[in-house]
């Protein structure tokens, strides 16, 4: 039984810089969190929002997972941040295999491919069981051309496989891993 690569999921506050006001629980990464929990997979999700740590707070964290990979959920709005936070990220662990997921990722994949090398997998539409495939075939070490759902740079040039269906019967997931979320830091308005 060969070791399981670390896959880390985190939720990076609105603004890196300074501390967030509203905070609910990131809810995506949470179910992406458990069906890679539910296949076996070594995977930490960590809300960094939630518990209001800055940049540097953030990085050392990751520095000191040692992450493979790492998952991240995108909005338009906090794109820029969001890719310095990878370039720093990648200059302490330069073969990191980054993975961009949310709306920004599933609308622009091309450009967020092309105009931003620190990404390295953008994630197009639902992320629970694309982000399971990517996680197997990278500890497989079997190319990415069959995930469905993904954006990535193959030999130079962006690769986008075919989109993944949706997936029609949500009681298929299982529970969102609220265990590993501070659940006494959520406040509802």
């Amino acid at each position: 039984n060969k070791l399981k690569i670390k896959t880390l999921l985190i939720n990076l506050p609105a603004n890196l810089n300074k501390n967030s006001d509203t905070i609910i629980q990131p809810y995506g990464l949470a179910i992406i969190s458990s069906v890679l929990k539910q296949r076996k997979h070594d995977v930490t999700l960590f809300d960094a929002s939630a518990y209001q740590y800055n940049k540097d707070s953030i990085l050392q964290y990751v520095m000191k997972q040692k992450p493979r990979i790492l998952g991240i959920t995108c909005m338009t709005n906090n794109l820029g941040q969001t890719i310095g936070f990878l370039k720093d990220v990648k200059k302490y662990i330069p073969d990191l295999i980054t993975v961009l997921g949310g709306p920004h990722p599933t609308i622009e994949y091309e450009s967020l491919l092309n105009n931003h090398s620190d990404v390295d997998i953008a994630c197009i539409g639902e992320g629970e069981y694309t982000m399971l495939e990517i996680v197997e075939n990278i500890q497989n070490n079997t190319p990415l051309d069959n995930v469905k759902g993904i954006a990535f740079r193959l030999d130079g040039k962006i690769k986008v496989n075919p989109i993944r269906e949706y997936i029609n019967n949500l009681d298929s997931l299982p529970f969102a891993d609220w265990d590993s979320l501070p659940m006494d830091r959520y406040f509802f308005q």
